[in-house]
């Protein structure tokens, strides 16, 4: 046995341990896939999940959309902050390859291992991680969220330092906000559009200016930590900005204005 042939039979085996990681059984997704492993097939994966990542210690979730941009939500100790990039899979000699192309040009590419929990990924510059799928939030449950949070909310005064401001965020129903903040409400003006996340647990906020209301110059996230038709709690660097706190995990509390 030549010592080329003897590399590509280690280079198989140790290429089969890591697709199959610890999988001892068949399951229903990799039934799938030894039927169909194809782009289109990956591609609708994709877009009905929601995925954790791991990768190179850095843990994310990805929202991949059927327009081919994905939401990336990546979280530290004090703040969640989210980007958004381009996303396509295409065949690469019988492997399916992820490519991720940020605002600014920058461009990853990983193949892609189907596994029973999701994918084991292999980046371009040879690290290793995983992306497990967890199913969506039911289209219910979404808009439950999004019409919860639709209307009027003021800040209560106990989540703002005490400089005598005060915040009042409108969400309307056409998807467009309005927020004003200071002593009057007048003094500082932001407007933009916002969204629910697929998780149903977060806020997409994009500002907008008044003179260019389809330029969006920030894009923000809002944790929802509880919505009803009376309270409102939500967290984020966002909010810590506005209310003078710095801590984007401190719960800021608002209750609707019925007027």
């Amino acid at each position: 046995m030549t010592q080329l042939l003897k590399s590509a039979i280690i280079s198989s085996i140790m290429s089969i341990a890591f697709i199959s990681g610890a999988i001892g059984e068949k399951c229903e997704r990799l039934e799938m896939y030894d039927l169909d492993i194809s782009d289109t097939n990956i591609e609708a994966d994709l877009v009905t999940g929601i995925w954790k990542v791991s990768l190179m210690g850095v843990e994310s979730t990805l929202y991949f959309q059927e327009d081919g941009m994905v939401e990336i939500i990546t979280a530290d100790c004090t703040r969640e902050k989210i980007t958004f990039e381009v996303w396509n899979v295409q065949m690469k000699d019988s492997h399916a390859v992820l490519t991720l192309t940020s605002e600014t040009g920058v461009v990853r590419s990983m193949k892609l291992y189907p596994t029973c929990d999701g994918f084991a990924l292999r980046a371009s510059d040879g690290s290793t991680g995983i992306m497990t799928k967890n199913e969506r939030k039911n289209r219910v449950h979404i808009d439950r969220a999004r019409k919860q949070m639709e209307g009027v909310w003021e800040i209560i005064a106990a989540s703002i330092p005490e400089q005598n401001s005060g915040l009042i965020w409108d969400f309307k129903h056409n998807g467009t906000f309005t927020l004003n903040i200071g002593p009057d409400l007048y003094h500082n003006g932001y407007q933009g559009i916002w969204d629910i996340a697929p998780d149903g647990e977060h806020v997409l906020l994009f500002f907008t200016r008044a003179e260019g209301p389809e330029e969006v110059y920030a894009k923000e996230l809002v944790k929802i930590h509880n919505v009803d038709y009376e309270d409102l709690v939500l967290s984020g660097e966002a909010l810590a900005k506005l209310t003078g706190r710095h801590d984007g995990l401190t719960k800021v509390y608002f209750e609707k204005d019925f007027q």
